[in-house]
C-alpha cells in the first residue's frame, strides 16, 4: 500500500518527492473535507458495481462455477464501494478485510450476512440472489449518504447568462423537430434540452455516471424553483405542448439571465459580438 510505503531505492528525488505526494493525498483523502470528493467515487464505483451484477446475470447461470467468478468481481466493486464511501483503505487484501467490515461506518446492517451467503451459495441462482442483495444493499447505504450532501446553490443570472445561448439554440432545434411533425428527432432534441437545462440548474454538475439518482432527479427542486416544466413529462406525440413548453423555458432562463444585466444573444455572430466587446474592455 501507499501509505505505508517506504522507498528501498530511488531512481532519483523526484520519484521519492512522488511517493511522499501520494502518501499525503491518502492521508488528505481520509479527512472530513474530502468526504463529499469520496462519495462522488463512491458512487461512480456503484456503476461497476451494477455492471458486474448484470454480467452475473447475463453470463453467470451457466453453472454456479461460473456464477463464482462472476461473484467475485461483484464483491470486490462492493468492497470498493464502501470503502471509498467511508474514506478507509485495508493495509492487506480482500480476503482479509471481509472480516473487517466494522471499519465501515456506513454499511448495510446485515452486510456479514451478505457476503457470508455470496460465498456459501452452492447454485448459481444462489450466487444471483445474494448478488442483488449486495448490490441493492450498498446502494441505499450510498444513498442515504448522498442525501447529506449539500445541494448545489441554485445558479445566478450571470452562470445561466453564460450558457443561455446554447440553450437557446437547443429550444429552436426542438420546436424545428415540432413544426416538420417530426416526433423521434423532437423527442431526443427535447430530451437533451432537459439534460442541458438541468446541468444549469446543478452549477454544470451532473454527476458521476453512476450517479443513483441522476442529475434530472437531483435537479427537480431547482426546476420547481424556476417554475421550470419537466419535457420529459410530456408525451412523445404531444408535438404542440413540447413546442411551446421549449418555448416557455427559453423565455424564463431568458428572463433569468437578465436579472443580472446579461445581453440577449439571438445567434452565433452576436455571441462572437458580445465576446470580442469584453475582451476589448478587458484589454482597456
Amino acid at each position: 500500500m501507499v501509505a505505508d510505503a517506504r522507498p528501498v531505492y530511488a531512481r532519483s528525488d523526484e520519484a521519492v518527492d512522488h511517493l511522499d505526494r501520494l502518501k499525503a493525498l491518502v492521508i488528505e483523502l481520509q479527512q472530513a473535507a474530502a468526504a463529499p470528493r469520496m462519495l462522488e467515487r463512491a458512487v461512480g464505483q456503484y456503476g461497476e458495481l451494477v455492471r458486474q451484477v448484470a454480467q452475473l446475470t447475463r453470463f453467470g447461470r451457466a453453472s454456479v462455477v461460473s456464477a463464482r467468478a462472476h461473484a467475485l468481481a461483484v464483491l470486490v466493486s462492493a468492497w470498493e464501494c464502501l470503502a471509498l464511501a467511508n474514506q478507509v483503505y485495508f493495509d492487506e487484501g480482500l480476503a482479509k478485510s471481509v472480516g473487517l467490515v466494522d471499519r465501515f461506518r456506513s454499511r448495510p446492517d446485515d452486510l456479514e450476512a451478505c457476503v457470508a451467503s455470496l460465498l456459501h451459495a452452492s447454485t448459481a441462482d444462489q450466487v444471483l440472489v445474494a448478488a442483488e442483495r449486495l448490490v441493492a444493499d450498498v446502494g441505499d447505504v450510498l444513498r442515504v449518504l448522498e442525501g447529506t450532501r449539500q445541494a448545489p446553490p441554485t445558479p445566478g443570472p450571470a452562470a445561466i447568462g453564460t450558457v443561455y445561448p446554447e440553450l437557446h439554440d437547443a429550444v429552436r432545434k426542438v420546436v424545428d423537430a415540432c413544426a416538420h411533425g417530426d416526433v423521434a428527432r423532437a423527442t431526443v432534441e427535447a430530451w437533451l434540452l432537459q439534460r442541458d437545462v438541468d446541468a444549469t440548474l446543478l452549477g454544470g454538475h451532473t454527476g458521476s455516471a453512476g450517479n443513483l439518482r441522476c442529475a434530472h432527479v437531483d435537479a427537480g427542486p431547482a426546476r420547481a424553483a424556476f417554475g421550470l416544466v419537466d419535457l420529459l413529462a410530456i408525451p412523445a406525440p404531444a408535438l404542440a405542448d413540447l413546442a411551446n413548453t421549449a418555448l416557455d423555458i427559453d423565455a424564463q432562463l431568458l428572463a433569468a439571465a437578465r436579472e443580472g444585466g446579461p445581453p440577449h444573444l439571438e445567434t452565433l455572430d452576436d455571441l462572437r459580438a458580445h465576446l470580442r466587446d469584453v475582451a476589448s474592455a478587458i484589454s482597456w
